[in-house]
């Protein structure tokens, strides 16, 4: 079992946590709305993105990235592109060492035209390995 932290409780963010934690995984999902994530908690589902999902007992919602973080061997990061540069900012400080990074987020950073994976190496300054998950899904099929 991995230590994982997924960096957005979106429909995708919610949809991969869900899969790996069903795939045996310790899952912190990391969302910036506290009252979503709060609410996350007591309904064990997200009822603003995927409401008829369940949310195995293995995903902890946490709108505190150092929680979120904190001794985690994988970060998928399945944010908005308009919004991954600042969350990876605010996020680095607690990214362990040895952490490998997966970009699910889909798209170009709109002023710099980077991939998001660039931007998420960027913002880490090159210091860990950065992986891309791509590929046609839709999240409720994946949850």
């Amino acid at each position: 079992m991995k230590r994982i932290a997924v960096l957005g409780a979106g429909s995708w963010g919610t949809a991969l946590a869900r899969h790996l934690a069903l795939a045996g995984h310790d899952v912190r999902l990391w969302g910036r709305n506290a009252e979503l994530i709060e609410e996350m908690k007591s309904r064990r589902a997200n009822a603003t993105y995927l409401c008829d999902v369940v949310l195995p007992p293995t995903v902890a919602p946490t709108s505190l990235l150092e929680e979120a973080l904190v001794r985690t061997e994988l970060v998928v990061a399945a944010l908005p592109s308009h919004g991954t540069r600042d969350v990876i900012r605010a996020a680095a400080p607690f990214v362990p060492r040895q952490a490998l990074i997966v970009s699910a987020t889909k798209g170009l950073e709109q002023d710099t035209l980077l991939r998001i994976s660039e931007v998420i190496a960027q913002e880490l300054r090159g210091a860990r390995p950065v992986a891309v998950l791509s590929g046609p899904s839709f999240a409720i099929e994946v949850a």
